[in-house]
């Protein structure tokens, strides 16, 4: 928008056309609820002006009549030079590269883990009784319970007799 603005600055007694906003940037559910102030800091850049709409309709607000020497970009190539940046491509390149050589290892250690779980499943699904077994003779909770039920079943067979 910034080049356009300085192109359309070689006409600048120019009017600039309307623009027209709609409801749909207006809804709180709109882009996660941030459309609306992202859209107008973005107008707000170039400082162009908006007029809400009186009646109900589905334009909210207008752009106020204005000429393009009026237009700025201060604002906007400062937004751009801090949210770009600029570098060469075949730097770009490379640094793809090794953020891909990085995925690509995490890719694979994720791989392992996945066929690591699966292996214990593929085990635990063939022999379950053995699994349970094991995991409550490896478990202090579970064995204090199970302590817990034999005194309390001793108990109880002494009461008894």
């Amino acid at each position: 928008m910034a080049e356009i603005v300085s192109w359309a600055k070689q006409w600048p007694t120019a009017e600039v056309m309307q623009i027209k906003l709609s409801w749909e940037d207006e809804k709180p559910s709109a882009w996660d609820g941030i459309n609306n102030s992202r859209r107008n800091r973005f107008y707000e850049q170039f400082s162009i002006e908006f007029i809400p709409s009186e009646a109900e309709s589905q334009i909210t607000a207008r752009s106020k009549y204005m000429l393009v020497e009026n237009l700025t970009t201060y604002d906007a190539e400062r937004a751009w030079r801090l949210n770009i940046q600029e570098m060469n491509a075949s730097d770009w390149l490379v640094d793809q590269q090794l953020k891909l050589e990085e995925q690509g290892g995490q890719l694979a250690k994720l791989k392992r883990k996945a066929e690591s779980s699966q292996a214990t499943i593929d085990r635990i699904e063939a022999h379950p009784y053995r699994y349970a077994v094991c995991r409550l003779f490896t478990n202090p909770l579970a064995l204090g319970c199970l302590a817990l039920v034999a005194v309390a079943f001793s108990l109880a067979k002494e009461v008894v007799s």
